[in-house]
Parts: C-alpha cells; sequence; structure tokens
C-alpha cells in the first residue's frame, strides 16, 4: 500500500507542475500584457494622407526576431505572406488614421493580447524609414503619429 501511495503522489507532482508551468506563464502574460492603447494622429500627419497602422501581437521570440528586422514597407507589402506565414504565433489589429483622428481608450481582448511576449507595431508613412517599433511590458500605451514618424509612451494622454 505505501508504494501504491508513493505513485499516486509522483503522479499527482508531475501533472500538477506540467499545469503549473503553463499557468504561470498565462499569469505572467496577463500580468503585463498590453491591455488598452489610443493612437493620436498629428494635423499635420504624412502631409495630409492617412496612415495604416499594424499592432502585432507576438508570442514566439523566433518570429518577433524575424519581424523586426523588416521595415514598414517590407511589411505592408508583404503583409498578406507574413500573416500566412506566422499565423499561429502572430494576431494583428489594424487602423489607417487621417491627420487630426484620434482613437481612445480601446481594450485589447485577452484572446489578441494575452500570450504575447511582445508588441510590434508597423505605421506606413510616405517616406523612406523604419517605422516600426517594439513594445514589451506595458499595459497602456499612446501611440503618437506625428508629422514624419511615430512614437509611443506609456502615459496616457
Amino acid at each position: 500500500m505505501n508504494i501504491l501511495v508513493k505513485i499516486l503522489c509522483v503522479c499527482i507532482f508531475i501533472s500538477l507542475s506540467s499545469c503549473s508551468i503553463k499557468d504561470v506563464k498565462k499569469q505572467i502574460s496577463v500580468d503585463w500584457r498590453l491591455k488598452r492603447f489610443t493612437i493620436i494622429a498629428d494635423k499635420d500627419l504624412n502631409n495630409g494622407i492617412p496612415v495604416a497602422v499594424d499592432m502585432l501581437f507576438i508570442d514566439d521570440q523566433t518570429v518577433l526576431d524575424s519581424l523586426t528586422k523588416l521595415k514598414a514597407l517590407e511589411w505592408f507589402s508583404d503583409r498578406r505572406d507574413y500573416i500566412r506565414k506566422y499565423r499561429t504565433h502572430i494576431k494583428t489589429i489594424s487602423y489607417e488614421l487621417v491627420p487630426g483622428q484620434v482613437i481612445r481608450d480601446v481594450d485589447i481582448p485577452y484572446s489578441v493580447s494575452g500570450d504575447a511576449i511582445s508588441v510590434l507595431i508597423f505605421a506606413d508613412y510616405l517616406n523612406e524609414g523604419s517605422f516600426s517599433s517594439v513594445i514589451k511590458q506595458k499595459s497602456e500605451v499612446t501611440i503618437r503619429l506625428g508629422p514624419d514618424d511615430f512614437g509611443w509612451s506609456n502615459s496616457k494622454e
């Protein structure tokens, strides 16, 4: 009987250990995931032309490393191919903003951002540049689309 109890304890321990590792990963994601954002477009945005903005919620470091090498022009040119290629590792939120537009306090569902290790933003400006940025470990950000480039901060406007 003593051996049976030991085997049962070992099985329970192994079972709980595998669940707890997954739960800990989810808990870490929940603690710092991007939960809300605001986008503010400058009135002089992009010479008066709307700017497309894609937010990629990425759950794999290799995919993140690969996509951060891209410039926005490359992302937007081959967007469908990248989404198809990495469909199990990225979720996207897309907007197109006109000069002066504000999109305020958008709540991001857990189903989109819950497992993300990082968020990669691309903005489709007319002029040459990278126009990408990585967000890690922020729960709320404000993205400012300036006349010629964009930035973000974790302060709320």
